[in-house]
């Protein structure tokens, strides 16, 4: 018989920390690698990847030693993030890429970013020059410009996109011969939006985040006074800028989820 593994990490227990923890870590360890490991065989999986990468034990300042050195030495890094019911994604964080086992990628690579769950990683200066088309255009400082941030993926802002206009155009109607379309409004709609707004104000208040939650507001809001420009605005929430969260870990083992996890942000 096998024997059991012998090495262990804990998981960050919620999702805002753990964001915020890559933000910390990819200044001097921009390289990544995701690995999604099912439930059934995470402790053995975790077992092998520590075993693999000596350096995720080290100290934080052994490793910053090693990145200091000359020429660098490679080190490595471990997340484990929040798991989902049946799986948990193990962040593997890199000065340079060790070696070829893993899929190493560049995390900040505009046109592959790093996605985990809802959340992408994005640098502040393109955000703004993407929020730039729908306001008086900002200047950033050099530091701020350069900056990274976490905001929602591209298929979850698709998704609530879509999820805005379905909702707004479920009582179209036509009056008149080739006349103009008018719409009325029934309290189903209203409380429809009501109820998406209350969800993503649930969301992390990460700069990138709450950037993201405006521009779907900022739709949802234009296309209600198209369609309905008798009824009343429609509530939108404002995020509020998340502080820094402090860190804390548990046993993987304690943290899986023993139901279906509700459809909030995550």
């Amino acid at each position: 018989m096998n024997d059991p593994p012998q090495l262990s990490i804990e998981a960050v227990t919620t999702v805002t920390p753990a964001l915020q923890t890559i933000l910390k870590a990819l200044p001097s360890s921009p390289y990544v690698a995701v690995l999604v490991l099912p439930k059934i065989k995470a402790p053995r999986l975790l077992d092998k990847v520590l075993r693999r990468y000596p350096t995720i034990r080290m100290s934080p300042s052994a490793r910053s030693a090693m990145r200091r050195a000359t020429p660098p030495m490679p080190t490595v890094s471990a997340v484990l993030m929040p798991p989902d019911e049946g799986s948990v994604t193990l962040l593997l964080l890199a000065n340079i890429p060790p070696d070829d086992r893993e899929r190493w990628c560049l995390a900040t690579d505009p046109a592959d970013p790093l996605v985990w769950r809802n959340y992408e990683l994005v640098r502040v200066a393109a955000l703004h020059e993407e929020m730039n088309r729908y306001r008086r255009p900002q200047v950033l400082r050099g530091e701020d410009a350069d900056r990274l941030t976490w905001r929602l993926s591209s298929d979850a802002r698709a998704r609530y996109r879509e999820q805005v206009t379905r909702v707004i155009h479920s009582t179209r109607s036509r009056t008149g011969q080739g006349g103009p379309i008018h719409t009325r409004t029934t309290p189903g709609q209203a409380a429809q939006l009501t109820r998406l707004g209350e969800h993503l104000a649930r969301y992390p208040g990460l700069h990138g985040i709450r950037n993201d939650v405006w521009v779907i507001g900022l739709h949802a809001r234009r296309l209600w006074r198209q369609q309905h420009p008798e009824a009343p605005p429609i509530p939108w929430p404002v995020l509020r800028p998340t502080l820094m969260h402090r860190v804390t870990t548990a046993p993987l083992v304690s943290l899986w989820p023993d139901t279906p996890a509700p459809k909030e942000p995550q």
